[in-house]
C-alpha cells in the first residue's frame, strides 16, 4: 500500500538523495509539500511514483539495477492536435519536439483532458512517470504558493468498472473518499494504459474491445468529473490518459468534450544517440555503443522505438563486456533478441509464470506470424487464431494445443499475450509490437516448415515424394508472396545460420521446383487460396526461387559441386523457363528481386523479359543466351 512509505525514513532519504543527484536537481521540501497538498497520504502516493523512477530498474533489465528510468529517459517528440475530435483532421497537426515541455505547458494553460497515444514501446508510461517528477520539480523551482497533487493509476489494476468513478479510484487510493477530495486542490490525475488487461484476484477482464460500454462509460464519467471540478473557482483537475494509438481511435466516442491529443513519434537519430550516450555512461561501457553498431547489424530501423533500443543495446553491451552467452552475429540477432527477452521475463507480469517453455513459446510466435502472413493481416482475433492453429496443427506441430478444447487454448493464448512481443489484445486480437520482429518470424516459420516438409523426400521415388510434398508446399507458399524487402533478408540470415539443414533441403526443393514449372500441381493443390489461381502459382514459384538461390549462395564450392559437377546452379531445363516465371510474376503484379549469381543460364531465352529486378551480374551465359538488348554485352 502506498502509505507504507510514510513510516520509512530510509526510503524518504534515498528518494531525496536520488533527486539531488538526478536532473532536474530538486530536493523536495516534504513539510512544505504536505502542508500545500493537504495530507501525507496524497504525498506518499506521489512519492511512490517517484520511487519507481529513482529506485526501480527497467523491467527489461532486471540484471542492471543501476539502469533506472530517471537516469536513462530521453524525451520523445510528438504530433499534437487540439480540436474536439482531433484525430479526424490532420490540418491542425503540430510537431512537438519535446513532449514533457509541451505537456507541462498544456497543464498550466488548459484544463481540457490530455490524451497521449503511441505504439507499444514508444514511451507512453515512461513519459507520464517522468511528467510526475517534472510537475513537482517545476512548481518548486517557481515557488508556486499551491502545489499540485499527482495521482497516478495503472489502469490494469483498477479492477472492475462496475461502480462510480471516484469509488473505483479509491480502491487504489483510499484517501480519495469522494468527490469532495478534489475541492480546493490542484490535481493532475493520470490513467496510464487504458487499453491494458485486468488481472484482479485471478479474474481476467478483457477491456480492449471497442464495444466495451462499461469502459467507455467510465471514461465519459471521468470527463464529466473533470468538467464539474474545473467549474469551481477553487479547484483544478487535469486528466491525462495514455493508450495505444489504435485503441484510442476505437474509443474516441467516449471523449465527450475538447481534449489535447499527443501522438508519440519514433526516436530520431539524435535521440537515439543521446540515449546511447546516457546508457554507456551508466553501464560504464567503453568504447561506447554507437548508432553505427546497429547499422552494421542492420538494426537501425528497429532501434527508433525506445523499448527495442533498450533490448538491442543491452544485448550488444553484454557481448562487449563479456556477459553474453555467445557472440551476437548479424545472422542470429533477432533470435538472440527473442531468447534474451524471454529469459529476462520482460514486464514482471503476474502471468509470466504461466508462459510455456522457451521452445514452445518460440514455436507459437512463429506459427502466429505465419498465420498473419497467410492471411495478409497485421492482427488476428483470438477466435480466428485458435481455429487456424487447430485446423493446420498437423503441419505446425504445436504440442501445447494438442487435444485441448477452445477454452483451454484461449487461456494459453491470453497468458502468452502478456509477453513483450505483443501489443496487447487490441480489439481482442494479437498483433506484434514491431513489424521487423513479425517479418523475421515469418521467414523463420517458412524455413522451419519447409524443412519439415522435405524430411521424407526419397531420391529413388521422386514422383511420389513430390506429390507428397505438393499440398504442404502450396499451403506454405501459395497464399501470400514472400517480400524481397521484408522477408528475404531475414531468410538469407536464417539460411546462413542453419547451413546444414539448408543443404539437406536443397535437393528436395530443387526437384519439386523443376516439376512445378510445368504447373502439374496447381489444380490439385491451389484450393482456392487466391481469386486468381495463377497468383498462387506465382507465389509458390517465386518463394521456391528465393529459397533455392539463397541456399545455393550459402554453400561452399565443394558443396555446390555435390549437386552440380561444375558448381553452377541449374534450375531451368527449358530455354524459356526463367522467362515464363518472370512473365507470370509480371501479370500477377508480384514484386520480385532475384539474385542469380552463380547460376547457369546458358542457352536461356530471356528476350523480352523484364529483368530490372534480377541480378545476372555473375550468372553464367554463353553466345546462345538471348538477353534483352539493354543487357547485351557491348562490342569491343
Amino acid at each position: 500500500m502506498e502509505t507504507s512509505y510514510l513510516k520509512n525514513p530510509e526510503w524518504w532519504a534515498s528518494v531525496a538523495l536520488n533527486m539531488l543527484m538526478s536532473p532536474p536537481r530538486v530536493v523536495l521540501d516534504f513539510a512544505k509539500l504536505i502542508s500545500k497538498t493537504g495530507g501525507e497520504e496524497a504525498l506518499a502516493h506521489t512519492q511512490a511514483v517517484l520511487g519507481k523512477l529513482y529506485n526501480d530498474p527497467l523491467p527489461i533489465d532486471q540484471d542492471g539495477s543501476e539502469l533506472t528510468l530517471c537516469k536513462i529517459y530521453v524525451t520523445p517528440s510528438a504530433i499534437y492536435h487540439n480540436d474536439k475530435y482531433p484525430e479526424k483532421d490532420d490540418k491542425n497537426a503540430e510537431k512537438v519536439p519535446l513532449l514533457i515541455d509541451a505537456l507541462l505547458n498544456t497543464i498550466e494553460t488548459s484544463t481540457s483532458p490530455i490524451i497521449i497515444h503511441g505504439q507499444p514501446g514508444h514511451g507512453k508510461t515512461s513519459s507520464v512517470r517522468m511528467l510526475t517528477q517534472a510537475i513537482i520539480a517545476t512548481e518548486q523551482e517557481k515557488e508556486k504558493p499551491e502545489c499540485s497533487i499527482v495521482l497516478f493509476y495503472e489502469f490494469k489494476y483498477l479492477g472492475r468498472l462496475n461502480d462510480r468513478e471516484v469509488q473505483i479510484l479509491s480502491r487504489r487510493t483510499p484517501f480519495v473518499k469522494d468527490e469532495s477530495f478534489f475541492h480546493g486542490k490542484q490535481i493532475v490525475l493520470i490513467l496510464d494504459g487504458i487499453d491494458d488487461l485486468i488481472f484482479e484476484g485471478g479474474d481476467e477482464r478483457q477491456i480492449t474491445d471497442g464495444s466495451d460500454y462499461t469502459l467507455k462509460d467510465f471514461i465519459r464519467n471521468m470527463f464529466v468529473l473533470s468538467e464539474n471540478i474545473n467549474q469551481r473557482g477553487d479547484s483544478r483537475l487535469n486528466l491525462i490518459f495514455t493508450g495505444r494509438s489504435q485503441f484510442i481511435k476505437d474509443i474516441g466516442s467516449a471523449f465527450t468534450s475538447a481534449y489535447h491529443l499527443f501522438g508519440i513519434e519514433n526516436f530520431s537519430k539524435a535521440q537515439v544517440d543521446r540515449w546511447l550516450e546516457k546508457y554507456c555512461n551508466i553501464r560504464q561501457i567503453d568504447p561506447m555503443i554507437t548508432y553505427q553498431h546497429f547499422t552494421d547489424k542492420e538494426l537501425h530501423d528497429l532501434i527508433h522505438q525506445p523499448i527495442m533500443l533498450t533490448i538491442s543495446a543491452i544485448m550488444l553491451a553484454d557481448q562487449q563486456i563479456g556477459k553474453a552467452q555467445r557472440a551476437i552475429s548479424h545472422e542470429d540477432i533477432y533470435r538472440s533478441i527473442l531468447t534474451s527477452t524471454y529469459r529476462k521475463k520482460w514486464q514482471c507480469h503476474p502471468s509470466c509464470a504461466d508462459l510455456p517453455d522457451e521452445t514452445s513459446y518460440h514455436q507459437f510466435l512463429q506459427v502466429l506470424a505465419f498465420i498473419l502472413f497467410r492471411n495478409g493481416e497485421e492482427k488476428i482475433k483470438i477466435s480466428s487464431l485458435i481455429d487456424a492453429m487447430k485446423q493446420d496443427n498437423r503441419l505446425y506441430g504445436l504440442e501445447m494445443i494438442k487435444n485441448k478444447d477452445d477454452e483451454t487454448i484461449e487461456k494459453i493464448c491470453r497468458n502468452i499475450s502478456v509477453s513483450f512481443f505483443f501489443t496487447g489484445l487490441e480489439e481482442n486480437a494479437f498483433s506484434f509490437i514491431h513489424k521487423s520482429i513479425r517479418d523475421y518470424l515469418i521467414a523463420e516459420a517458412v524455413f522451419e516448415l519447409l524443412k519439415e516438409v522435405t524430411k521424407n523426400f526419397k531420391p529413388k521415388k521422386i514422383e511420389k515424394s513430390c506429390d507428397d510434398m505438393a499440398a504442404d508446399i502450396y499451403f506454405i507458399l501459395g497464399k501470400s508472396a514472400l517480400s524481397p524487402e521484408d522477408h528475404i533478408p531475414f531468410l538469407k540470415d536464417i539460411i546462413a545460420s542453419q547451413k546444414k539443414a539448408a543443404k539437406e533441403m536443397f535437393k528436395p526443393l530443387e526437384t519439386f521446383f523443376k516439376s512445378a514449372q510445368e504447373h502439374i500441381y496447381l489444380i490439385k493443390n491451389e484450393n482456392g487460396q487466391n481469386d486468381n489461381p495463377f497468383k498462387t502459382e506465382a507465389n509458390v514459384l517465386s518463394g521456391l526461387l528465393y529459397v533455392l538461390t539463397n541456399i545455393f549462395q550459402s554453400l561452399s564450392e565443394a558443396d555446390r559441386k555435390e549437386f552440380y559437377p561444375d558448381g553452377s546452379l541449374k534450375l531451368f531445363d527449358e530455354e524459356k523457363g526463367l522467362y515464363r516465371i518472370i512473365s507470370l510474376l509480371n501479370i500477377t503484379d508480384i514484386k520480385y528481386k532475384f539474385d542469380f549469381s552463380g547460376a547457369d543460364l546458358n542457352h536461356a531465352d530471356l528476350f523480352g523479359a523484364n529483368l530490372n529486378d534480377v541480378n545476372l551480374r555473375d550468372a553464367i551465359t554463353d553466345e546462345k543466351t538471348i538477353l534483352p538488348d539493354y543487357l547485351k554485352k557491348s562490342e569491343p
